[in-house]
């Protein structure tokens, strides 16, 4: 057995920058693609009904949808659509509420993982609810920042609120902690600074969270801390 790793940490590198720009030819030539048909396309009753739309790949037929929706608004009325639940593919159910559920989503154009928090018009009857639910949506609009849980945009229809929130699969630090029972000095110091980092830029945009506890403090996939629940603060 040869002695030290068979390939340079720098060579490791290389091939992972090849692997990534394969991945980004592969995204934007499927996109020159679609936007080609899109562009071909003169029938009239949708783009189901082009038979070169129909040839294309499911993950194809999604993107030519939404580029078709954006390049239809912007001819018509120079703007960009209104987001639709449409645009988003949806997935797994991971965590249920009082007020609704919260699933995970793609967005079909470009493929970004998202939690979609549904909250039932229905259960929100008290207006103290909806105060809270608005007000917590509006501050997380405005924040922008590494450490705090970043809303995308939100979706009303008939029946539901729909929030696209950033994605934290790292879930809550609070199961974190106790399926691990003890975070190692070094961990623990990088979570407690990113959490500082979060507070410090919370209180300078003159915001109070007020329920700092460990339930709403998430993580990303990558670890990275995500405070959330802004529904006290002031």
């Amino acid at each position: 057995m040869p002695e030290g790793p068979l390939i340079t940490e720098e060579e490791e590198q290389e091939i992972r920058q090849v692997a990534s720009d394969i991945n980004e030819k592969a995204f934007y030539g499927k996109i020159l693609k679609t936007k080609k048909i899109i562009k071909d396309y003169k029938g009239k009753g949708g783009l189901n009904g082009d038979a070169n739309y129909r040839k294309l790949s499911p993950r194809s037929q999604e993107i030519a949808f939404v580029m078709d929706k954006l390049e239809q608004s912007f001819k018509t009325k120079g703007e960009a659509p209104e987001t639709i639940l449409d645009f988003y593919r949806i997935g797994k159910m991971l965590g249920r509420g009082a007020f609704g559920k919260v699933n995970l989503a793609m967005h079909k154009l470009v493929r970004k993982l998202v939690a979609l928090k549904s909250l039932n018009k229905e259960c929100l009857t008290d207006e103290a609810q909806k105060t809270k639910l608005m007000k917590e949506v509006n501050l997380l609009l405005k924040l922008r920042h590494d450490n705090v849980v970043k809303i995308y945009e939100t979706i009303e229809t008939k029946k539901h609120i729909i929030i696209v929130m950033e994605l934290c699969a790292g879930g809550d630090l609070l199961n974190y902690v106790r399926k691990r029972r003890r975070l190692k000095e070094p961990f623990a110091k990088k979570i407690f600074k990113q959490i500082i980092d979060g507070l410090a830029y919370i209180h300078s945009k003159y915001i109070g969270h007020r329920d700092i506890k460990l339930d709403n403090i998430l993580l990303d996939g990558k670890g990275q801390v995500k405070i959330a629940d802004f529904g006290v603060s002031k």
